[in-house]
């Protein structure tokens, strides 16, 4: 526990430090998701968009009761509390943050998820015996790995034989070293506020998880279903302008809180200018 808060203080800082900003403009306290969510054909609104990204996610995997998830980045519960509820399967999902994980617990009790657990743990070094899954569930966390290769070493070796890997993330258009200084600026902007030290590219990610041993790996770019929440959070932050920078000004919110508003400017300019894109990856462990 103390030598993964040491590894990766950042991460934890950021979600625990923003949980609040979480809670009134992604509307956590109903929708248990902190992701962009899938607006497809007859979405309506941002609660919509999160739970149909869990069921469009856990179609596109295949899931059902006789599976084993590990929901690897599970935030505070929700994807692993859909999974068990809709699909009977049994779900461990682990995080860097112990508030999330005491979070995720409590509403597993209050929807009497019993085929749930929740653990603190490093998804690039979970201790976990070899073999212990059928599926691994990653819903924009693996962005958070500094080394994306030592994420799919682990998934790799969690996976049963014929198990499935499904991530769903956003990823850079182009190698930050290939960018502009401006775009790559506005990229920082972005990432460095939420704790990302970079994003992989498509192919980069692809490659890795062939030289890794994973088979039928396939990339869906699904940008334009994600763009409605972007152009959300964009938004809202826009709003935020005047009060936030005031509350700043005053010392009400921190450098970190500050920079998650600014952040969801930033996500939305650099969608804009293409600089990075939302994909779904699937694999298989043969």
């Amino acid at each position: 526990m103390n030598t993964i808060r040491s590894a990766h203080h950042e991460i934890i800082q950021y979600y625990d430090s923003c949980e609040w900003d979480y809670r009134v403009i992604w509307n956590t306290d109903r929708s248990l998701a902190l992701h962009y969510g899938f607006w497809t054909d007859g979405v309506r609104s941002l609660l919509e968009a999160q739970r149909n990204q869990n069921k469009w996610l856990a179609n596109l995997a295949a899931i059902d009761a006789t599976d084993r998830v590990l929901d690897a980045g599970c935030g505070i519960g929700g994807s692993s509390l859909h999974l068990a509820l809709t699909r009977g399967c049994k779900v461990t999902g682990i995080s860097l943050s112990h508030r999330q994980i005491e979070r995720a617990r409590k509403l597993a009790a209050r929807e009497n998820a019993a085929s749930t657990e929740f653990q603190v743990r490093d998804f690039t070094n979970t201790g976990f015996p070899s073999g212990s899954f059928s599926v691994i569930w990653a819903i924009e966390s693996v962005c958070h790995a500094a080394d994306k290769s030592a994420f799919l070493n682990e998934a790799f070796r969690l996976l049963k034989k014929g198990g499935r890997l499904i991530i769903a993330d956003g990823f850079s258009t182009q190698p930050f070293k290939a960018m502009r200084s401006s775009d790559e600026n506005m990229m920082r902007g972005w990432l460095e506020p939420w704790a990302v030290d970079t994003l992989a590219t498509a192919d980069e990610f692809s490659g890795a998880m062939q030289r890794i041993g994973f088979e039928r790996v396939v990339n869906r770019d699904v940008t334009d279903l994600i763009r409605p929440s972007a152009r959300r959070l964009n938004t809202r932050a826009q709003l935020a302008t005047v009060p936030a920078n005031l509350m700043y000004w005053m010392g009400l919110r921190t450098d970190i809180q500050h920079g998650n508003y600014l952040a969801g400017k930033f996500q939305w300019k650099a969608l804009n200018r293409n600089l990075w894109h939302y994909c779904v990856f699937t694999a298989r462990r043969p």
